[in-house]
């Protein structure tokens, strides 16, 4: 067998070795968390879709309630975070 065709063979090895520890140390310092900040960052639009949708539902329900003639009644369902904070 020749060594240096083993020789080559080693040396494909270490720098498969060496550019997939390059790939882990990018994923790992950038990669990962622009995917956590990302994901926060969809969170809260997605809450504040919520309220958004919460709020119109309401508004719905106002302007049903005034516009019959008469006495009124709605029950109205909302959902909120538990961390939502309501200020009147």
């Amino acid at each position: 067998m020749d060594f240096s065709r083993l020789n080559k063979r080693g040396q494909t090895s270490i720098e498969f070795l060496f550019l997939f520890l390059i790939m882990l140390i990018y994923v790992n310092t950038i990669v990962y968390p622009n995917m956590n900040i990302s994901r926060a960052y969809i969170e809260e639009a997605h809450r504040l879709g919520q309220a958004r949708l919460a709020i119109k539902q309401i508004a719905n329900a106002i302007t049903e309630v005034a516009a019959s003639s008469g006495e009124s009644k709605q029950t109205l369902y909302v959902f909120l975070d538990s961390n939502t904070e309501l200020i009147c």
